[in-house]
């Protein structure tokens, strides 16, 4: 998931797309697995990673030009209610 994720940095990454193209189209089981398994990622590689989530769409990979091409991970804050 690691490689399908970062092979786009900057594109948004559909849930279904990611759970087609990591695990099986016809693979069933509970959403959040998906979200389990990005957490995951979100804590092992904390500092060299960012991956946003984006609510009701997906996750997408963000560039981060400040460390010379390095990827960061960490999660983005859920805005509050207006």
């Amino acid at each position: 998931m690691l490689a399908f994720l970062t092979a786009q940095p900057d594109v948004l990454v559909t849930r279904e797309t990611i759970v087609a193209s990591v695990w099986d189209a016809n693979w069933f089981g509970p959403i959040k697995t998906l979200d389990t398994h990005v957490s995951a990622l979100w804590h092992k590689f904390g500092d060299v990673l960012t991956i946003q989530a984006v609510r009701g769409a997906g996750f997408q990979p963000l560039h981060d030009n400040t460390s010379l091409g390095v990827m960061t991970l960490r999660p983005t804050p859920r805005c509050a209610p207006s």
